[in-house]
């Protein structure tokens, strides 16, 4: 038997409208997407794609559909997810993507 524990992953983004991804595992429960520093006025770009696909975006052009999270702000997907990739961009250098979600341990 196993239980939900809090987990988290910090990605560094280093550079503005460049791609980065981060996997988010199978069977992980509410994840909440934040930016650091959160007083910096930037947002976050992001799209989710499937575990083992090729980015659908690229560094200079955002896919059709996109999420954003503003300063300040976070954003959480309600349920359980399958095992997604998420890509994302920062529109100012020296960011960090926080995810925080409950996943099986």
């Amino acid at each position: 038997m196993s239980f939900q524990q809090l987990q988290q992953q910090n990605v560094s983004a280093p550079a503005a409208y460049t791609e980065y991804s981060v996997a988010i595992p199978p069977f992980v429960v509410n994840p909440t997407f934040s930016l650091r520093p959160s007083g910096t006025p930037a947002n976050i770009f992001w799209y989710i794609a499937p575990s083992g696909s090729v980015s659908p975006g690229s560094a200079g052009n955002l896919p059709a559909v996109y999420g954003t999270i503003p300063a300040n702000g976070s954003r959480s997907i309600g349920g359980k997810c399958g095992g997604q990739t998420i890509y994302f961009q920062v529109d100012q250098a020296n960011q960090t993507l926080e995810i925080d979600y409950y996943g099986d341990t």
